[in-house]
């Protein structure tokens, strides 16, 4: 009975399978991109992949140098701040 509850505890669902399948995928993906234009080729599977997903893309766009124009709704090369 006991052994029954924690492989009931410890068994994913599918969703979280799925979840964890694009997490890797991104995973993989992410530092193999080099341009803005192949970042914003994976925002809408990144947001439809959830939060964790979301985080690696800005984590990588940040990496690169990237900001989000929130107009456009993409990443762009960072402004040079006047000096």
């Amino acid at each position: 009975m006991i052994q029954t509850t924690k492989d009931r505890l410890n068994a994913l669902s599918d969703e979280q399978k799925e979840a964890m399948a694009e997490q890797e995928w991104f995973q993989g993906v992410l530092p193999k991109v080099s341009t803005p234009e192949e970042l914003n080729g994976l925002l809408g599977r990144a947001k439809d992949a959830g939060q964790a997903c979301k985080i690696m893309v800005r984590d990588r766009a940040n990496q690169m140098g990237l900001t989000f124009d929130k107009t456009a709704m993409v990443y762009v090369v960072a402004a040079k701040e006047a000096a």
